[in-house]
């Protein structure tokens, strides 16, 4: 019983770090999408000048 409860944690806090690491992957990716967008704004606006 104990052993099978320490399993059931380490096998969530697996989950719980593959989780947490696509989110921060994703927020990473929407970080860099955005700055990108923002630089194409800006080189728009830098060109109609």
């Amino acid at each position: 019983q104990i052993n099978r409860s320490i399993d059931l944690n380490t096998i969530d806090n697996k989950i719980n770090e593959i989780v947490n690491d696509r989110i921060l992957k994703l927020v990473k990716l929407g970080l860099k999408h955005e700055l990108t967008i923002e630089n194409m704004i800006q080189y728009f606006k830098e060109t109609k000048r």
